[in-house]
């Protein structure tokens, strides 16, 4: 929905700066939270994991951190996202000197670097609202809010381990019999 209202790139960059703050919080004991910014928006499980932040420098923040200013904050960035000038320079200031960002103090604590996204994560997230709050007004809302995944009952549950048991050549206690009636029920 975030597509077809020209503004993909602030759901992608909450993504990936949501995902850069969970796993800065999953890796170190000394990040002091003192604000709501992770639970502005809550991540499925299975929402795709960015590659910036669990690719190959999964373990270089920094690194992290500059390739996703290179995305989504730097000028004419792939994905440049609509912030505040002052804040574009601020991160300009800390990334923009290709030989010298590394050497950036903010850089080297986990706190800054844990709340360094943080005035994007606001913007962003008040960028999105108004769609949000079209995007629930429209039908494909209405059959998401309704839609419950077919379940398995519990009654016929089996553990993997009898599962060979059952279907196995020869065995007569009618595992065939209890997959087909599974595949049927998820079928009607």
């Amino acid at each position: 929905f975030l597509f077809s209202e020209y503004c993909g790139e602030c759901g992608l960059s909450l993504i990936e700066f949501l995902q850069f703050k969970a796993v800065l919080l999953d890796h170190s004991d000394n990040v002091i939270r003192n604000d709501n910014s992770t639970e502005l928006l809550i991540l499925p499980k299975e929402c795709p994991r960015s590659d910036i932040v669990f690719g190959e420098n999964y373990s270089n923040y920094q690194l992290m951190a500059r390739q996703l200013w290179c995305k989504y904050i730097r000028v004419s960035a792939e994905l440049e996202i609509n912030i505040d000038s002052k804040s574009r320079l601020r991160y300009k200031g800390i990334f923009g000197n290709e030989n010298e960002w590394r050497q950036q103090p903010i850089l080297n604590d986990v706190n800054d670097l844990f709340h360094m996204f943080d005035p994007c994560i606001f913007a962003m997230f008040s960028l999105i609202t108004p769609s949000w709050n079209r995007f629930k007004r429209t039908e494909e809302y209405r059959l998401w809010e309704t839609y419950e995944p077919p379940s398995i009952s519990l009654q016929k549950w089996v553990s993997l381990t009898e599962l060979p048991k059952l279907l196995s050549p020869g065995s007569t206690s009618g595992g065939h019999q209890f997959v087909e009636s599974l595949w049927r029920e998820q079928e009607d």
